[in-house]
């Protein structure tokens, strides 16, 4: 699930002064996961990694964006990830980029309409 963050919450206003909005799910869809194939039963460095991951071609789709606006509700698609430059090495990934992990309750903090639905939607999911 995603978790939301201030520039996020219900209510603020983003530069072009639109109301921001979240949805209750995001995920990314693999196009093609035949892209890079790893041999079966093998580890791999870090540099045969990203030595694979150097073939996949500038300007490739990658990932389909898609978000679930509420619980219960279709997946739509939103976006797509596109390779735009050769895989590197990045000081920066390696060291500093994370992703935090939220808990549900957090958003149903700020969407209280979803309570009943994200009970509904678990209940018709046993």
């Amino acid at each position: 699930m995603l978790g939301c963050d201030s520039p996020l919450r219900p209510g603020h206003v983003n530069n072009a002064g639109s109301k921001v909005n979240f949805p209750y799910e995001l995920k990314l869809e693999p196009i093609n996961r035949a892209l890079v194939k790893f041999p079966a039963g093998k580890n791999f460095t870090t540099e045969a990694v990203l030595g694979l991951l150097r073939t996949i071609p500038v300007g490739t789709k990658l990932f389909n964006v898609v978000v679930r606006p509420q619980p219960g509700a279709a997946f739509e698609k939103i976006g797509e990830f596109n390779l735009a430059s050769q895989c590197s090495y990045s000081m920066f990934a390696d060291l500093r980029l994370t992703f935090q992990h939220r808990r549900i309750e957090d958003d149903l903090a700020l969407r209280p309409e979803w309570n009943q639905l994200v009970k509904d939607w678990c209940d018709e999911m046993r």
